[in-house]
Formats: structure tokens, C-alpha cells, sequence
């Protein structure tokens, strides 16, 4: 899971979705739901990840990760997909992050994937 602290976590998203419509973002797309997947072909569609807003922590906003349903989530796709999408915040976004994190291993309670 990435989690940022952000004064507008909702204000966030919206121009993180602004920049991806208008290229400005080229690595990263939004589907309908509002999930993030990664745009190259090495990596397009092996996971997706999801925002989620704190409803206790109203400056917390947490990206969780969703395994895809034909193919197991490995430490590579979860390694690459966090940096990565922490590298594009960080490049576009530094001013509106407060502090970010990412958790090394899989966040039962947040992230969407198999248990078996």
C-alpha cells in the first residue's frame, strides 16, 4: 500500500486523473472505476491500484493494490507498481505530498488479492 498525507486528498486525485486524460502522465491510466494501471506492456493490467480515502485520518489517502483475476500477484509486479507510481507522484505532485509510504509486504485489511 502507498499512503500519502495530503491537505486536499480528494483535490489529489482529481489532478491525478486530470494529468493522465490530458498526457501530461503517459506512464499511468484511470479506468472507469477510478483504478490505476500501468501503461507500458511489461507491466499494463498485472495489478491495478485503487484509491482509498481515510474516513479517521481525513489527510490520509492510501493506494492498495488489486491482484489481477488470471494471474497471481508476484514481488516484482508489487515492487514495480508502487515505485513506480510513488516515482510519478513524487515527480508531478511533490508540492501536494506532506510525506508518503509504502509498505513492503501486502496490507491484508487494504489490499485486493488472494489469500491462498
Amino acid at each position: 500500500m502507498i499512503g500519502i498525507h495530503t491537505e486536499d486528498p480528494h483535490g489529489l486525485v482529481d489532478k491525478i486523473n486530470d494529468a493522465i486524460k490530458i498526457g501530461r502522465i503517459v506512464t499511468w491510466s484511470v479506468d472507469v472505476d477510478g483504478d490505476y494501471t500501468h501503461n507500458l506492456d511489461q507491466w499494463k493490467e498485472k495489478a491495478w491500484l485503487r484509491c482509498v480515502y481515510d474516513e479517521a485520518d481525513n489527510s490520509l489517502l492510501r493506494f492498495v493494490i488489486i491482484e489481477p483475476k488470471m494471474q497471481k500477484l508476484t514481488k516484482a509486479i508489487y515492487a514495480v507498481y508502487h515505485s513506480r507510481f510513488a516515482e510519478m507522484l513524487l515527480t508531478h505532485f511533490d508540492i501536494e505530498i506532506k510525506d508518503l509510504f509504502i509498505t513492503p509486504l501486502l496490507t491484508p485489511q487494504y489490499d485486493i488479492y488472494s489469500r491462498e
